[in-house]
């Protein structure tokens, strides 16, 4: 039934209905399951979401039934973009993309070109996808010691010195096991701290296990630098709920330096606005005449 059913032309939105439910619940069940290889690759074929949804049903067949494809991996690295991160499957892509770099018997060049591609996408991705990125580069490299020359490599260290061609389709030609990571030391001076944090695996002792790949939105984010106080170089979130409790251990081996307190502005005795731990220090004593002499404002209406 299913081998007629796949046969027929399916609309758009049945089919990216039908392909999910068909590669997690049926194609597991089915004796000859590799009979279903011409459908995943039409839908593969299509393009865009209906590649992402068919690689995991490829995929299977790959690895429980033994079906040649030896461009797999090219076309799954061709799929690889940056746009990926701006699309409605990005997390989608990304989860089987952990999932298909997992197999120790994938070729060095292409876990190379795949890590090296990973970190540049990271330069463009938005902030939301930016800790996924990091965690999946670190899980391969986790997994696979070959690419720790990468890590390690002087050389190079900017884009025009990088021999890395990443619009080259083929990863064996991309030369990615010539290049290094110096994008991860790029990421080292984001402005957020949390990211910049999260690369310092650089400097660490490799981990000796993987780290689950944790989403959060637009509007957990936002909230989440919102609520830190400003003005502290450091200060920590508010929210005591972190989703990623399961990687701040290995942040927290490093340990923090007692910072001096730095008194930015004196005030005077008689204030009523004392300056807060981690908070930004304001002057509530209004400015001489001369300090706005310049200017139209009058500086009688400074008010503390």
């Amino acid at each position: 039934m299913w081998l007629s059913f796949t046969k027929l032309e399916l609309p758009s939105k049945l089919c990216r209905l039908m392909v999910p439910f068909f590669v997690e619940h049926i194609i597991d069940a089915l004796p000859n399951s590799e009979l279903f290889g011409d459908f995943l690759f039409s839908v593969f074929n299509k393009g865009q979401i209906y590649s992402v949804l068919s690689l995991a049903g490829i995929f299977k067949l790959i690895v429980h039934r033994n079906f040649e494809y030896p461009e797999f991996y090219s076309q799954v690295y061709h799929l690889t973009h940056s746009s990926v991160c701006y699309s409605s499957y990005s997390q989608k892509f990304f989860e089987l993309l952990d999932l298909f770099l997992s197999s120790t018997h994938i070729p060095s060049y292409i876990l190379a070109a795949f890590v090296k591609k990973l970190s540049r996408i990271l330069l463009q991705a938005p902030l939301s996808h930016q800790f996924v990125l990091l965690t999946l580069i670190r899980n391969l490299i986790t997994r696979h010691n070959v690419l720790l020359p990468l890590i390690h490599r002087d050389e190079p260290v900017t884009f025009t010195s990088d021999p890395y061609n990443e619009e080259e389709k083929n990863p064996k030609n991309s030369k990615a096991l010539e290049s290094s990571l110096w994008e991860l030391t790029l990421v080292r001076k984001h402005w957020y701290d949390r990211v910049s944090k999260k690369a310092d695996f650089l400097d660490r002792q490799a981990q000796e296990q993987e780290n689950l790949l944790i989403w959060k939105s637009v509007d957990e984010l936002f909230e989440e630098i919102m609520a830190r106080k400003f003005g502290a170089g450091t200060a920590e979130s508010t929210n005591g709920n972190d989703q990623e409790s399961n990687e701040e251990n290995e942040e927290d081996e490093i340990p923090k330096k007692k910072k001096k307190k730095v008194t930015f502005v004196e005030l005077r005795s008689e204030t009523k606005h004392p300056i807060k731990d981690n908070e930004l220090p304001m002057n509530y004593i209004k400015p001489a005449s001369s300090f706005l002499r310049h200017t139209s404002i009058d500086y009688k209406l400074w008010q503390p």
